[in-house]
């Protein structure tokens, strides 16, 4: 969009990007069986539990609760079929 449209964007965030020295940013293999897991029934706690696997070491009870409060209010304004967030 940026480079065929640059008078419709207005600025540019890189999100889950990696510096690409090919290990930074790697799941570690002990973890692989977490990402394969069914997803969890309820979908706020099954958010919260994937924050801990991919966050910060020093998570907080603070951090968690602010991860639930996102969730409901994104359910919230959810006014499709419930697959946006696959998307």
């Amino acid at each position: 969009m940026a480079i065929r449209h640059p008078g419709r964007t207005r600025s540019l965030v890189s999100i889950m990007g990696r510096p690409g020295d090919g290990h930074t940013g790697k799941v570690a293999w002990r973890m692989v069986p977490e990402f394969l897991r069914p997803p969890s029934a309820d979908p706020v706690e099954g958010m919260v539990g994937s924050f801990r696997r991919i966050g910060s070491r020093n998570r907080t009870v603070q951090d968690d609760e602010d991860v639930r409060v996102t969730m409901r209010r994104a359910m919230r304004r959810e006014t499709g079929d419930g697959t946006g967030g696959g998307r």
